[in-house]
């Protein structure tokens, strides 16, 4: 009889304040009919009148939760879990003399008038309030429960709280009809149950310190002092929108100040104000800013509109409905008294479609731009979601924050659940039912994670984020290249300390240029890895729409998603399809011509929109990625200061020349076809994972002259099929012989005029030769 099994009470016992025990039990803990006894059960504690179960069950106990402790009790134990030195017996028990109350009250309207009439309080309520306290064993702290109690609900009652009881010796007592009693607090029940089931606060929410503390100030300050505020006729803001894209912690930060503040949060959605019927949907948005500014009387209150932008979309693009609404909603805030304990909040994830007019002064008077989060940010918002997990030794947090250039804070989240899900299967944790000792979550885990999970910023879009390292030593020769790449790509984004210390501009674009299969884009690809960037790539078939306009609409979204991806490199393949030169432009190629009006102002920062230069701490220009705070001043200048355009082409000559101009293709790249020595090296690489014997790779790179590199790839890849065709499907090893077979009917892809051309071309770099 260690434990007892706690079951439901019978509908005749509730709210009698019984407590059913097995006789046994009762004897053995010296409890006689009608004590009063003090349980932890569910996490609280409850105040109860011993009673006998009919049926002499000794492993079972009934509670009646009509008297608990106001906050969780630190002795309880879980349900079902309960031991016998939980119950503690008082069999002498005393009247207060004196009890002081909060009542919490279901109507709020009646509320607003007992706070304004105290004599009502005197009078009406403390009377109500003796009649359902009569003859119940209270204590300080504990309150009792008239949700479901018919008197109560009669009344208008849900609770009553028992703030402070004489005299104060007295650790439970009764409450008599001589009790004095005082109400000190009237509330309504709106406003207690948000107090009470207040969970989250700014441990759960890492990286968002700075826009925290702001909008701190602008909650707290006509709340904290508003006598203050009174006094000097000071304006308060009325409303607040925050900004930036989705799963940054827009409404996760808002909750947790009005948490910690104890403010009541009345959340709304746009979509959900929305009616079928004619002035339904206006309706609903009075009934909600009225339910707000009756709470502000109260007590502070923040009203909170998500999702902003599609309850009041600009009127240019809206209906009929859509312009009632933003008129009501002008109305509305247009009525807001300042000094009112009231602040509205607005959160969308598109600042643009917001109609003007609510983002004037006197209405939403602050704007916050919550962005991407940083790599410092990614390293706090990644110590808040694992706190709870097991991690390995070999678990880099710092890392991790590294890896994660682009992802906001939903998608940490999401990366260290699915780690954690990765080490729960490999134990094979998840079949279990008893209790379970999980591996650590290891660096593998969330690396693979990582791979498998896309950045909210790059979703929903025809741009490809290509996630596939590729190493500086899966490329074959081109050193010279490689080289000029590494100063170009690695070092303004790894090091833009030394650039500023040095004065020296960040590079905006890089342009390779050659004969095709000479790994231009592999040495894109492979410069994005070293450095970590995030590598978007942009094809013409990708921007070329028949429609007008969405050519340069698809443009300017890719340089926007690159921003957000900061630091990343925007690859555009074969540039000279997308845009040519404008002198040879023909009616035909107009729409080149507009894309390369929209490249020239992407790459010149002309293209950035307001709220992407907006801060996350608010006011000043956005540090990108990798910046230093002690070098503001340096990178604040340009937002694209950490998006590197790198751009490849066969064909330079067909591109215009305000493209290529310093201040936007800074550095022009031959690409050559590989030399001897790169050959050999290249045909090492592609035929490392083959089995093969007596092989002169020095004989094939000689005798290969003015192959590219993929040609080589195809060397390799037709000599094994010509081994497969030549001697059976079971051959081991491939020969020298099938090497020179295949060798014969090759021919390079890249004939000696074509390298005339590009030996001609006036470059301002001079030709790298291997």
């Amino acid at each position: 009889m260690d434990h007892l099994i706690v079951l439901p009470l019978d509908v005749f016992d509730m709210h009698s304040q019984r407590c059913r025990l097995g006789p046994l039990l009762m004897s053995r803990l010296g409890v006689s009919l009608g004590n009063c006894v003090k349980i932890w059960w569910k996490n609280q504690c409850h105040l109860s009148i011993a009673w006998p179960r009919e049926d002499c069950h000794e492993k079972f106990l009934q509670v009646d939760g009509f008297v608990t402790s106001v906050q969780p009790d630190a002795q309880a134990e879980k349900l079902n879990d309960m031991e016998n030195n939980q119950i503690t017996v008082f069999k002498h028990v005393k009247q207060f003399s004196a009890v002081y109350l909060n009542v919490v009250m279901t109507d709020l309207d009646f509320v607003l008038k007992l706070n304004e009439n105290p004599n009502m309080k005197k009078g009406y309520l403390i009377s109500k309030c003796r009649c359902l306290l009569n003859n119940l064993y209270v204590a300080a702290n504990f309150k009792v429960d008239f949700t479901e109690h018919t008197l109560g609900k009669l009344y208008g009652i849900s609770y009553i709280e028992i703030a402070t009881a004489l005299p104060d010796n007295l650790e439970v007592g009764r409450v008599l009809t001589v009790t004095d009693i005082e109400i000190k607090k009237v509330i309504s029940k709106r406003r207690y149950d948000y107090c009470q089931k207040r969970t989250s606060d700014m441990s759960s929410i890492g990286g968002l310190e700075q826009e925290a503390k702001k909008l701190r100030e602008i909650i707290s300050l006509p709340f904290q002092y508003q006598q203050q505020v009174e006094n000097v006729r000071l304006e308060l803001p009325k409303g607040v929108l925050l900004s930036g894209p989705p799963g940054t912690g827009k409404t996760s930060l808002v909750r947790a100040i009005c948490s910690e503040y104890a403010v009541v949060l009345l959340h709304i959605n746009g979509p959900e104000l929305t009616g079928p019927r004619p002035g339904e949907s206006e309706e609903n948005l009075r009934k909600s800013f009225k339910e707000a500014i009756n709470l502000s009387k109260e007590g502070p209150t923040v009203l909170f509109i998500d999702e902003i932008d599609s309850l009041c979309p600009r009127q240019s693009k809206s209906g009929q409905q859509d312009g009632r609404m933003l008129g009501q909603l002008l109305t509305l805030m247009d009525g807001l008294q300042s000094r009112e304990r009231l602040v509205v909040l607005a959160a969308t994830n598109r600042a643009s479609a917001v109609d003007p007019s609510l983002r004037r002064s006197g209405r939403f008077d602050q704007e916050f731009f919550i962005g991407i989060p940083s790599e410092s940010q990614r390293r706090q918002i990644l110590s808040v979601h694992t706190k709870s997990l097991l991690l390995g030794e070999c678990v880099n947090l710092d890392r991790l924050a590294d890896m994660t250039k682009g992802y906001v804070g939903a998608d940490l989240a999401c990366i260290c659940n699915e780690a954690a899900y990765s080490s729960m299967a490999r134990c094979k944790c998840l079949l279990k039912v008893e209790r379970i000792n999980p591996e650590p979550v290891t660096m593998l885990d969330f690396t693979t994670s990582i791979h498998n999970i896309t950045p909210s910023t790059q979703k929903g879009s025809d741009i490809l984020v290509d996630g596939k390292p590729v190493l500086w030593e899966q490329i074959g020769g081109l050193q010279t290249v490689k080289l000029q790449l590494k100063q170009s790509v690695e070092w303004p984004l790894q090091h833009p300390e030394a650039f500023s210390r040095l004065g020296l501009p960040l590079p905006k674009g890089v342009l390779l240029y050659g004969p095709p299969g000479c790994s231009k884009t592999m040495l894109v690809k492979a410069a994005a890895t070293a450095c970590g960037a995030t590598f978007l790539s942009v094809s013409g078939a990708q921007l070329y729409s028949p429609f007008v306009g969405d050519s340069e609409k698809a443009l300017s979204e890719a340089f926007s998603r690159a921003r957000m991806g900061a630091p990343s490199i925007l690859f555009l393949d074969e540039i000279d399809s997308i845009i040519g030169k404008r002198s040879e432009s023909s009616t035909n190629r107009s729409v080149q011509e507009r894309v390369l009006s929209v490249l020239l102002n992407e790459m010149d920062g002309v293209g950035i929109k307001v709220e992407e230069k907006t801060t996350r701490s608010g006011g000043k220009e956005r540090l990108l990625e990798g910046v230093p705070s002690w070098s503001q001043a340096e990178f604040s200048e340009v937002d694209n200061s950490h998006v590197l355009v790198v751009a490849a082409t066969n064909r330079p000559d067909m591109l215009d020349e305000a493209l290529l101009r310093p201040g936007r293709f800074d550095r022009i790249i031959y690409v050559p076809p590989p030399g001897l020595e790169a050959r050999e090296e290249i045909i090492r690489i592609h035929s490392r994972h083959m089995p093969k014997t007596d092989v002169d790779v020095r004989w094939l790179a000689e005798q290969t002259a003015g192959f590219t590199g993929a040609d080589l790839e195809n060397l390799c890849r037709e000599a094994s099929l010509h081994a497969l065709s030549e001697r059976g499907l079971d051959v081991e090893v491939i020969t020298q012989q099938d090497f020179a077979g295949v060798l014969a009917n090759l021919k390079p892809s890249v004939t000696s005029s074509q390298l005339e051309q590009y030996s001609i071309l006036n470059w301002r770099t001079k030709t790298n030769k291997e």
